[in-house]
């Protein structure tokens, strides 16, 4: 209940911003591409043939911003962050790939700073820090991965079983980035911004573990009983995968300067 209070008072501080500032109101749009990371706490696995990859992390969105000098802004709005978890494991079942998705609603608070140069102050550098607010997709999964192999007449295999869940429906994070900002148009009512962004996860959003057998399930494996309580003890073992979200991309952001500073 109360995430949504937060948000409704994010919206409510939206329009009010907008029907009080008198000038250097701004709207945009941004968007960024980058990469996200999964972590694995190895002091709890038997083995390290697992490890983390380099996932695609998207985040899009609208924002608001008030230009309180010709230098500071504050913005905040309304995005979507799409982020990809990617493992490998280099000698289980021939280095298999693992995928998971994850897809949230965020809420970022920005402050920027911008340094014009030269008299035409059409182009500068560009500091932001700030936060942002999310709520997390609900995801609870589990799957079986069985490979078989036939050597001499004799039946082989291998079984992968994965467990993937998110244990928290709030993200937190803290954004800091570097770049350049360019003005444009007649009036300067137009800008472009790129920056190097990387957001710091604040809270675990979720958790997995992954098993590794040397052999398969039985034909007739009890499918009322869990899958951890049929087979034997696994060869490798990995119960604590996890992700705080974290990630690392180049942003663009337009805005729109409504009224003169």
């Amino acid at each position: 209940m109360l995430k949504y209070i937060w948000i409704w008072g994010c919206i409510a501080c939206l329009a009010m911003g907008s029907a009080f500032a008198q000038q250097g109101l701004q709207v945009g749009v941004r968007y960024a591409m980058g990469r996200t990371y999964t972590q694995f706490d190895y002091a709890e696995a038997s083995s390290q043939n697992m490890e983390g990859r380099a996932g695609l992390a998207v985040p899009a969105g609208l924002e608001i911003g008030w230009l309180l000098t010709p230098h500071w802004r504050i913005s905040t709005g309304l995005g979507v962050l799409s982020q990809e978890y990617s493992m490998v494991g280099r000698n289980i079942t021939g280095s298999s790939w693992i995928f998971q998705y994850l897809t949230q609603m965020e809420i970022p608070l920005n402050v920027t700073y911008r340094l014009f140069e030269g008299e035409s102050l059409k182009k500068g550098f560009l500091l932001t820090a700030g936060l942002s607010y999310g709520l997390v997709e609900s995801r609870n999964s589990a799957s079986t991965s069985v490979r078989r192999d036939f050597n001499g007449g004799t039946e082989e295999g291998s079984t992968e079983w994965m467990r993937f869940q998110t244990v928290s429906d709030y993200s937190l994070s803290a954004r800091v980035g570097i770049g350049q900002v360019w003005r444009l148009g007649k009036k300067s009512r137009f800008t472009l911004e790129s920056s190097l962004i990387y957001s710091f996860g604040l809270v675990n959003i979720w958790e997995g573990s992954l098993f590794y057998w040397d052999i398969i399930p039985p034909e007739d494996f009890p499918r009322n009983i869990p899958f951890l309580e049929v087979m034997p003890e696994p060869v490798e073992s990995y119960p604590s995968i996890f992700s705080t979200g974290s990630y690392l991309a180049i942003e663009l952001r337009f805005f729109f300067q409504i009224n003169n500073e």
